[in-house]
């Protein structure tokens, strides 16, 4: 297993970006030398308060990275990340050297309706390919995971043809089979008239999950397909799972390629 999605994990790792810098006080700050490297931009997303699970996240990426990899990790927020969790995130530079970029942003999705469970923030991986325009290509992770390998294999996947590179949800067809009843303003359906009816998701569809992905920014230039993440959005609010449901749509089918699952394994502790 690569990657764990975590998902019942609030208990487990409350305190584990504090406890993950208490265990690294014997490390030595590595150099900042990256040449001979290789160089992997990855990409969050969050406000202030789930800092500490992406704290996690890139602690766990650190320890299991390979020496000759070299980290460059961005967090897109609201502007309101504290100065005490910047600090935090330096000193997780005593287990490996790596650069960080806080990503302000300042464009509004009040307009876009977010389950009360999910952040407006995750709504900002639709717009990466105008964001990181230094990048062709660029990992995104939820902040809910914990990284067990080297993400070198991860990023070298050929997507050229592709919009991006994530696996197949796990969940789904037991989400249909229980029949679940969701509640979007004043909206009632099953997840089933939710995927088929409401977003007009081709049946027998791969529905991936948006956990771990591979981006090709690129391509998604060139073929100016953040407008049409951005229009779908809108035309489709209110939305159950605000960047999953846009990324399965409008670059999902035959212009995903589909991950192993060891990339993205849910999991419940």
């Amino acid at each position: 297993l690569k990657c764990l999605y975590l998902k019942k994990f609030t208990h487990v790792i409350q305190n584990s970006f504090n406890v993950s810098l208490n265990k690294i006080s014997s490390y030595k700050t590595e150099n900042k030398i990256i040449e001979n490297k290789k160089v992997i931009p990855v990409v969050f997303t969050g406000d202030n308060n789930y800092m500490q699970y992406i704290g996690t996240a890139i602690a766990s990426m650190l320890y299991n990275s390979k020496p000759d990899t070299y980290y460059e990790i961005n967090i897109m927020c609201a502007n309101d990340i504290t100065e005490d969790n910047i600090q935090k995130f330096e000193e997780l530079k005593k287990i490996k050297d790596f650069s960080l970029k806080i990503v302000p942003i300042k464009l509004s999705f009040d307009d876009i309706y977010v389950q009360a469970h999910f952040v407006p923030q995750q709504i900002y991986r639709l717009i990466l390919s105008s964001t990181f325009p230094q990048y062709d290509k660029i990992i995104s992770f939820d902040g809910d995971v914990l990284i067990k390998d080297d993400l070198q294999e991860l990023y070298d996947n050929d997507i050229s043809n592709y919009y991006m590179a994530s696996a197949i949800e796990m969940v789904k067809s037991a989400e249909f089979k229980a029949n679940i009843i969701i509640n979007l303003q004043g909206k009632v359906m099953t997840f089933y008239d939710y995927f088929y009816k409401h977003l007009k998701m081709p049946l027998n569809y791969d529905h991936i999950n948006s956990g771990v992905v591979v981006f090709n920014l690129k391509k998604m230039r060139a073929d100016n397909m953040e407008e049409n993440l951005l229009n779908f959005l809108r035309e489709k609010s209110p939305i159950c799972f605000p960047e999953q449901d846009p990324l399965n749509i409008v670059l999902g089918g035959k212009k995903n390629k589909i991950l192993n699952y060891n990339w993205n394994i849910i999991t419940s502790l």
